[in-house]
C-alpha cells in the first residue's frame, strides 16, 4: 500500500523525470565531447602531417610533366615530418618512412646521385597520402574529392564484371532461341 502510494505520488514522478532527464544529458554531451575530441584530433593529424606532405609533394610536380616520383631532398623532408609528428602517424605511414630511410640509406651506399634517383614510382605512397587526406578531410566536414573516398573505385571493376557477364547470358539466351 505505502509503494504504490509512493509510485503514484506526485514527487516521487517528478524525481523520476529530474535523474532520467539529467542522465541522458550526461550521456548525450558525453557523446558530443568525444566526437568533439575526434574531430580535433583528425584537424591536428591532417594539419602537422598531411598538408605539409602534399604540399612538399606538389612543389616537386612539373606542369605538363605529372608525377613522376620524389627527389631524395623531398624524402628527407618527409622523414623529418613523419618523425616530429611520431604520435599522430598511423602504422603505415610509418612503414613508409621506414622504407623510404632504407632507400636513402642504399642509395648513399651505392653512390648513387641524389638528384637523379626516384622514390615512389610505383605511386604506392601517393595514394596512400591522398586517399587518407581526402578521408580526413572528410570526416572533420571540409570539402573534399569524392573520387578518393568510399568503395566506388574499388567496386567499379566488379560492377562492370558483372554487367559483362549478365550481358554475355543474354546473348547465349537469344542464340539459343534461333
Amino acid at each position: 500500500m505505502l509503494i504504490s502510494q509512493l509510485l503514484q505520488s506526485e514527487s516521487f514522478q517528478i524525481l523520476i523525470t529530474v535523474i532520467l532527464t539529467s542522465y541522458l544529458t550526461f550521456w548525450l554531451t558525453r557523446e558530443r565531447d568525444k566526437t568533439q575530441l575526434n574531430i580535433d584530433n583528425m584537424k591536428k593529424v591532417l594539419d602537422e602531417v598531411y598538408v605539409p606532405i602534399i604540399s612538399i609533394i606538389n612543389a616537386g610536380i612539373w606542369p605538363m610533366e605529372g608525377y613522376e616520383g620524389l627527389s631524395e631532398t623531398q624524402v628527407n623532408q618527409i622523414i623529418k615530418i613523419l618523425e616530429v609528428n611520431e604520435l599522430l602517424i598511423d602504422a603505415k605511414l610509418s612503414n613508409f618512412a621506414c622504407a623510404f630511410e632504407e632507400d636513402v640509406y642504399i642509395n648513399g651506399r651505392n653512390g648513387g646521385n641524389p638528384n637523379y634517383v626516384s622514390y615512389d614510382d610505383d605511386r604506392n605512397f601517393l595514394d596512400y597520402v591522398l586517399r587518407r587526406y581526402h578521408r580526413l578531410r572528410k570526416d572533420v566536414y571540409l570539402p573534399y574529392d569524392k573520387s578518393y573516398v568510399g568503395f566506388r573505385k574499388y567496386l567499379t571493376p566488379v560492377i562492370h564484371w558483372f554487367g559483362k557477364q549478365r550481358l554475355s547470358r543474354r546473348i547465349r539466351r537469344l542464340k539459343t532461341k534461333k
